[in-house]
């Protein structure tokens, strides 16, 4: 519920933003009701477009634009040119609060050392952790080695 003050009580919280089938209610009148009843529909409460096609054309046409940009302007990055679970699980628990360029010194030379779960599974902990050292959030290693633990 966005724009609620601090300090509001629960019930308040329910009875100015409950959501019925028409939309957002903000009228006291029916606090207390989950039933749907006759507010202001959507459109007319955020300004909804006119016509739901124009806003599908609209939709469309940006998800075509982001597409194209994203094949102009698209980094060539190890894990996107794999289908490998394992090797894009290892991306994407390295890039988890971590730049992209830092990552990249990381993945390559932790995929030397443990190239597949079985290898990982059987590594001490330590062994993880020190190929993790530079990445930090020391969690995320081990997490991954307790993933590999019981996959394997």
């Amino acid at each position: 519920m966005q724009g609620v003050e601090r300090g509001w009580g629960r019930a308040r919280q329910r009875r100015l933003f409950k959501l019925t089938r028409q939309g957002w209610c903000d009228s006291a009148a029916h606090a207390g009701s989950f039933r749907a009843h006759a507010c202001s529909p959507p459109h007319a409460t955020f300004g909804r477009a006119a016509s739901g096609q124009a806003a599908q054309r609209r939709a469309a046409e940006f998800s075509r634009r982001l597409r194209a940009w994203y094949r102009r302007n698209a980094r060539d990055l190890p894990w996107r040119q794999t289908r490998d679970a394992y090797r894009i699980l290892v991306s994407e628990l390295m890039l988890q609060q971590t730049q992209v360029s830092r990552v990249l010194d990381f993945y390559e030379r932790f995929l030397v050392r443990f190239p597949d779960l079985a290898s990982l599974a059987s590594a001490r902990e330590a062994h993880v952790l020190a190929q993790w050292r530079g990445l930090g959030y020391y969690a995320r290693a081990r997490n991954l080695h307790k993933l590999a633990r019981r996959v394997v």
